[in-house]
């Protein structure tokens, strides 16, 4: 799983456990804004943040990991690829069983989980 993580403002800090991820790769999103593109394969933590926007970046992340996308929000272009995409992302809204909302943006392991389970996919790396 690929969960895109924030790094601005400062308040975000410490994200919620980002030391969990295999890899980690820092891009900068705008105007000198960072934010994380976290990587798990060997272990997911139940719980994952603050959550933020995908980026077109993550669309070359995603089939190079063969993971799940976890974001909160994008571009439309970036959303019209990622829905396109044959690989499943899973994006937070006020609907969605993936996530949890709480002061801050988090994925939960389990609530992915569950989420590709219904739509016939295999289990999240």
């Amino acid at each position: 799983m690929i969960v895109k993580i924030s790094n601005f403002p400062p308040i975000v800090r410490p994200q919620t456990n980002v030391n969990m991820a295999d890899v980690v790769y820092e891009v900068e999103a705008e105007g000198g804004v960072t934010r994380f593109a976290a990587i798990y394969r060997s272990q997911l933590p139940d719980l994952v943040g603050s959550v933020r926007s995908a980026r077109l970046l993550d669309l070359e992340l995603v089939p190079m990991y063969q993971a799940l996308l976890a974001y909160s929000g994008t571009s439309e272009p970036i959303q019209r690829l990622i829905l396109s995409s044959s690989r499943m992302s899973i994006k937070r809204s006020r609907r969605s069983r993936a996530t949890t909302r709480t002061p801050g943006s988090f994925a939960s392991r389990r609530k992915a989980r569950r989420s590709s389970i219904r739509c016939s996919l295999s289990r999240p790396s």
